[in-house]
């Protein structure tokens, strides 16, 4: 594993399961862990890939809520998509962010107002 410390831990639909960690994330097939502690030619996340948060969609992504952003991974292709996320009227140290799930399988970005 790439650290110690986890953050979330999932479950995909071929059964691997994918665990959050403060440098990156991991994936374990019953087999082998495969670390994804950056994303590739991307120079956001390179050496800062803090995964706070990921969500399964059911429909082949996850989402992860990092410490450079909000990513959608397509677990087949194993390629990333940063979703744009406009931001709040209030300084980045305070933003206390998190994935929630709604209805008919959408989900949403929760950022409390203090």
């Amino acid at each position: 594993m790439s650290q110690i410390t986890v953050s979330d831990i999932c479950q995909d639909e071929k059964s691997r399961i994918w665990i959050a960690t403060l440098d990156g994330l991991n994936c374990f097939d019953g087999n082998h862990i495969k670390v994804f502690n950056h994303f590739h030619n991307d120079s956001i996340s390179y050496g800062n890939l803090y995964v706070t948060q990921m969500v399964e969609d059911g429909q082949g992504s996850l989402f992860l809520l990092t410490s450079t952003g909000l990513f959608q991974f397509d677990l087949e292709t194993e390629k990333y998509y940063i979703l744009p996320v406009p931001s709040p009227l209030l300084p980045k140290e305070s933003w206390e962010c998190g994935l929630q799930k709604g209805e008919n399988s959408s989900y949403m970005i929760r950022i409390p107002v203090p």
